[in-house]
């Protein structure tokens, strides 16, 4: 257990170098371009960014975060190995390849230039052609492998290699897309997302080039007494049984994070975007970058690591797994009261420079604070998520999760259908419909942790750790400073 714990800080010290690099570099990135190309553009790039990451959660159907229950008997030999590759991977490949026909309906529809923007503003909509959308299908395909592949080198504790992977291909690709700008004074749809595309394509090589090499040392096949040692002989003889059990797993998994996109700026940007238009939508949007990024710090550093540490335990006693979990449950509540502390120091500082700094117009959109609260509330909510979801998928027990995933779904979808009764009281009615959804996560997460508590005796666990606090003041009011 003391080996494990000590695996736990190693990846989580590489994930959270990777993560917060990463994504300080990306909120900077996104600050910039919401500078320069203006609110309007900036809104039709942050929108196909939010049908591209949907359709990808969905092409993925679940699979990276399926694989920690079964890791020890796909990576028992070859023989698991490429059956799990072959077999698991068709139905990402297939949904990828529906991405097609959805997106050119998309555009032979003008939703895009017609629904969610105003005629006068054609520049980027005018782009969106069929060779666009081959381009949006192979950066879909892409990132979906990317995802799968990543993930299972976070199993086998490659989080060095996964960092510097990460950290390398976003700066190539940012330094690719201000070059350019440099020389042309142009953000285009082909300056995004072009580069994107080639530099995703060169990292899923990588990626695989490594995982085959894993694969290459593993046995051809394991031999009985082994299969006892590893308590996994029976799936072992019944492959097609293993297979249906993952793709089970998955198609829950996949319900699972369904329901976290709907509450996830992948799906409430375009949602606020035509319920109330691009004014507000302009702002809502980089916040929704800010939202992003807090969500993929947590989900990167504690959702792998979550996967990977429980997944080691899985055979442990109850009094393992409990330490386990609250120790992981105990340090993502440290990060978050970290978050707290920096977005209560610098959110106005931060909205307000990026509002007054856009380039679209002379006048500027008035802030809707409650909203932009209600926003965030949301998203630290589904953070909370995080290690109760990875417990219950090691446990193979994550049809709980489903229940109560289906009925915040089921609720929102109620106040999603009156949407456009809100949508008619102006900025209260925005308020009211986000703080309705906000309320119906938070209830759904207290719902969880009553039936966690009953049935693992686990629970929320909050020791303040002073190093945690101490940076996160640091750093808050270093930032606070030099905007």
């Amino acid at each position: 257990m003391s080996n494990l714990n000590k695996s736990l800080t190693f990846s989580l010290r590489w994930l959270s170098i990777e993560s917060i690099a990463y994504h300080a570099i990306f909120l900077a990135h996104q600050a910039f371009l919401f500078k320069y190309a203006g609110a309007h553009n900036y809104g039709i790039i942050s929108v196909i960014f939010s049908i591209v990451y949907l359709a990808t959660t969905i092409s993925t159907f679940g699979l990276e975060s399926s694989l920690s229950p079964f890791f020890k008997q796909i990576m028992a030999c070859k023989k698991n190995f490429k059956k799990f590759f072959l077999i698991q991977l068709l139905p990402t490949v297939l949904l990828s390849i529906l991405t097609v026909p959805i997106l050119i309906i998309i555009k032979n529809g003008e939703l895009l230039s017609h629904k969610l923007f105003s005629p006068q503003k054609l520049t980027f909509s005018q782009h969106i052609n069929f060779l666009f959308i081959i381009i949006i299908f192979i950066l879909i395909l892409s990132e979906s492998a990317k995802k799968t592949l990543r993930g299972l080198l976070y199993l086998n504790f490659k989080n060095k290699f996964n960092m510097i992977l990460e950290i390398g291909s976003l700066l190539a690709y940012v330094t690719t897309i201000w070059g350019v700008y440099a020389i042309t004074s142009k953000i285009t749809l082909n300056l995004v997302f072009i580069p994107m595309v080639i530099i995703s394509v060169i990292s899923s090589i990588i990626l695989l080039i490594f995982t085959h090499k894993i694969y290459e040392k593993l046995p051809k096949n394991i031999s009985l007494t082994q299969n006892i040692i590893n308590n996994i002989c029976d799936n072992l003889n019944n492959t097609d049984n293993l297979q249906y059990k993952i793709f089970k797993t998955r198609a829950i998994n996949f319900a699972n994070q369904f329901t976290h996109n709907m509450f996830s700026s992948n799906f409430l940007v375009p949602f606020f975007a035509l319920q109330f238009g691009l004014a507000q939508a302009g702002i809502f949007k980089l916040l929704s970058h800010i939202s992003y990024t807090i969500t993929m710090i947590m989900r990167k550093i504690f959702g792998w690591a979550s996967d990977t540490m429980l997944a080691h335990t899985k055979n442990l006693d109850i009094m393992s797994k409990q330490n386990m979990f609250h120790n992981i449950n105990n340090r993502i509540n440290n990060i978050m009261l970290a978050l707290v502390i920096f977005l209560t120091i610098n959110l106005t500082k931060i909205i307000n420079y990026t509002n007054s700094n856009s380039s679209s117009s002379s006048t500027h959109t008035a802030i809707n604070w409650p909203l932009i609260y209600f926003f965030l509330a949301i998203t630290l909510i589904e953070n909370l998520f995080i290690s109760y979801e990875k417990f219950y998928i090691a446990e193979e027990k994550n049809g709980i999760i489903l229940s109560i995933n289906a009925i915040s779904i089921f609720m929102v979808s109620i106040i999603m259908f009156y949407s456009h009764f809100f949508a008619q009281l102006g900025q209260s009615g925005q308020n009211m419909l986000l703080f309705a959804i906000t309320a119906t996560r938070a209830t759904c997460f207290l719902i969880l942790v009553a039936i966690s508590h009953y049935k693992w005796r686990i629970g929320p666990k909050f020791i303040i750790n002073p190093i945690y606090l101490i940076i996160s003041l640091i750093i808050s009011l270093t930032v606070f400073k030099f905007i």
